[in-house]
Parts: C-alpha cells; sequence; structure tokens
C-alpha cells in the first residue's frame, strides 16, 4: 500500500514539474566585447515586439543592448525554441544595409550599426560571437 502511494506521489511530481510555466530566461549580452566596447542601456523587450517573422518561429525571449565603442552600435538577441529555429531565421533573414546576424546554439544574433561597412560589422559580430560562446 505504501509503495503505490510514494508511486502515485512520484508520478505526480514529475508531472507536475514536466507542466511547469516558468518564463524562459532572459539572455545576458555581455558587458565587454574585445575591440573596446561597452555595454550600455541594457534591456529585455517583450516578445510581442518581434516581427512577424521571429514571431512565427517560436522566439521565446528578446535582449537587446546598446554599446560604446569606435562607434555606436546595437545588439538584440532573439533566443528561439530550438537550434533548428534560430538557423532557419538565419536562413530566412534578409539583412538591411548596416545590419549583420549570426546562429549562437538556439539564439539569433542581430547587430545594427548603420553606417558601418560589412568589414567593420565582420569584426564585431566576431568578437561579439566569442564573447557569447555556443
Amino acid at each position: 500500500m505504501a509503495s503505490s502511494t510514494v508511486r502515485i506521489l512520484f508520478a505526480a511530481t514529475l508531472l507536475l514539474s514536466a507542466c511547469s510555466n516558468e518564463a524562459p530566461k532572459v539572455f545576458e549580452l555581455p558587458r565587454e566585447i574585445t575591440g573596446g566596447w561597452q555595454r550600455t542601456h541594457p534591456a529585455e523587450v517583450p516578445v510581442a515586439e518581434a516581427p512577424e517573422r521571429v514571431r512565427g518561429l517560436g522566439v521565446r525571449t528578446i535582449s537587446r543592448a546598446g554599446y560604446a565603442g569606435p562607434w555606436e552600435m546595437q545588439a538584440t538577441v532573439y533566443t528561439m525554441g530550438s537550434e533548428a529555429s534560430a538557423f532557419e531565421l538565419v536562413q530566412k533573414w534578409r539583412p538591411a544595409p548596416g545590419e549583420i546576424f549570426f546562429q549562437a546554439g538556439p539564439r539569433f544574433v542581430l547587430i545594427t550599426a548603420p553606417g558601418q561597412g560589412a568589414p567593420e560589422l565582420r569584426r564585431v559580430a566576431a568578437a561579439l560571437e566569442s564573447a557569447i560562446g555556443k
């Protein structure tokens, strides 16, 4: 009798933990990036503000921060529900001038720096990708 009660309690605990509605943890962008970049005004962005193509692929959280350094830039991290969703976003995204993006695991990272050319953007993207890790 006692063992069946223990099994029921164990099953109930598993079920409750699997159905947890905890909000996903928001990714925190690094405070510093190699090349003289310092994070300014980090913010959590509501998922509802994501572009439709991002929401449609299952974005979980959005974090954004400005960076001051050799020039001003903004980094936005869309944490997706899976690496596959982040990869699909990489395949579908069409960058505007002054933008570059990359994937880091389940994250799609967009760097915006109007007026900057591709070589500068590639350097800062590589530095940010190194700081974030995969």
